[in-house]
């Protein structure tokens, strides 16, 4: 039998309690949302990131670029038969920093021999180690950026990314896409430079990190720069630097992160104007390895 104070003391205290436990439901759920849009965010952050990369790397790939400083190579050649006679009875050690590979057959007494040496080599702008470009390396990372963009582009979806970016950039995906598999190298960097460009957009869209936000613009800036010297427009290029230097102010007046990054933001600055007073000479040569010690640094911020 329940028993009911005066007041109505007992209804009241139910009523309290209740309440409690609804706010701590609702404080639950809330909290259960922030952190799966939180998680979210994360997420595309890093897939932003996977794209810049990607994308970098295969604009780099059409001018034969990289922030590797050594390459190795590989060179074949054909023994004679004495030769070959004598390294399958010897060996040699091979000399620092390259390596000999023998491949010895022998056919009634005929000896045959091909050797594969393989050494690291210094590869440079001004002096690079192959002209060819890696059209199936590129192709092959074109492709699977498409594998990833169709889960990239429903997280976007869900953190309310401007859905014409969206369109826009599976638009431009397409098109580079088609100048690749051509092997038009010109309209290919103007593409994917083009490509990029979308980057900075989904980046002030989703991601609340305005410094990360300024260096995507950066890059993006560079970039175009960059793409144009494929048709000597130079005066455009001037402007897309000037604008890359605009963009990065942005980076060097947020103290928190200059705080974390004080030594990458200092050395990014100085190569910016680097790049700016290296166009007065234009020369491609000279832009492309500003360009190269430039692109570098920024990526690791």
């Amino acid at each position: 039998m329940q028993i009911i104070l005066k007041g109505g003391k007992t209804l009241k205290t139910i009523k309290i309690v209740l309440l409690i436990i609804y706010t701590f439901i609702i404080l639950f759920f809330i909290a259960g949302c922030s952190q799966e849009k939180y998680s979210l965010n994360d997420k595309v952050k890093s897939e932003i990131e996977y794209l810049s990369t990607k994308f970098i790397n295969i604009l780099n790939r059409l001018n034969n670029i990289t922030f590797e400083n050594y390459q190795v190579t590989t060179v074949k050649a054909e023994l004679s038969e004495e030769l070959a006679k004598n390294e399958k009875t010897s060996e040699s050690p091979p000399e620092t920093g390259s390596s000999v590979n023998a491949d010895v057959s022998s056919s009634s007494g005929n000896y045959s021999n091909q050797i594969i040496a393989s050494q690291m080599s210094p590869n440079t702008i001004l002096n690079p180690v192959t002209s060819n470009i890696d059209w199936a390396g590129i192709k092959n990372d074109i492709e699977n950026v498409y594998y990833s963009w169709n889960t990239i582009l429903l997280d976007m979806y869900q953190l309310n990314a401007n859905k014409d970016d969206i369109l826009g950039f599976s638009s431009s995906l397409n098109t580079a896409t088609s100048y690749i598999e051509n092997q038009d190298k010109s309209n290919s960097i103007l593409a994917m430079a083009n490509l990029y460009g979308y980057l900075p957009k989904f980046a002030e869209e989703v991601l609340e990190d305005k410094a990360y936000n300024s260096v995507y613009k950066t890059k993006s800036f560079i970039l175009n720069a960059y793409s144009l010297i494929e048709i000597d427009d130079w005066q455009m290029v001037k402007e897309e630097i000037d604008k890359a230097n605009d963009a990065f102010k942005s980076v060097t007046t947020n103290v928190e992160f200059v705080s974390k990054n004080s030594y990458r933001v200092n050395k990014t600055y100085v190569l910016l104007n680097e790049i700016k007073n290296s166009l007065n000479t234009s020369d491609k040569s000279i832009f492309y390895i500003q360009y190269r010690n430039l692109m570098e640094e920024i990526c690791e911020l």
